[in-house]
């Protein structure tokens, strides 16, 4: 094999590397959510409507759970609940103000790449 071709492979790979380890903290970051409390149904999005009805016009602490791919899925980070969302639940039922929609749009991005 040409050693100057394993030499650039080598310089792609540091590259990507550092700029996975770069975007990584952005990613895992925690962030606050709003559930809106109006509308028609507004669990509908819920697994557990009983114990998620105090989330309803809250802002809470999240994160999201990378490994999901059908739902946008975030840990609550005070209860460790999970929440998941499609993306029609997500516009309907979410307050569209901070990080949250921004991290949405990465996660249809990542999705969209697999």
């Amino acid at each position: 094999m040409d050693n100057s071709l394993v030499e650039n492979n080598a310089r792609m790979f540091a590259t990507v590397t550092n700029e996975a380890h770069m975007m990584l903290p952005l990613l895992t970051q925690t962030f606050k959510l709003r559930i809106k409390s109006g509308g028609k149904n507004p669990l509908a999005w819920s697994t557990f409507p009983q114990e998620e009805v105090c989330l309803l016009g809250k802002w809470i602490d999240v994160v999201v759970v990378w490994e999901g791919t059908t739902f946008f899925t975030l840990r609550e980070v005070k209860t460790r609940r999970l929440l998941q969302f499609c993306k029609e639940e997500f516009f309907a039922h979410v307050t569209q103000k901070g990080v949250a929609p921004k991290m949405f749009k990465t996660w249809e991005l990542a999705n969209k790449a697999k």
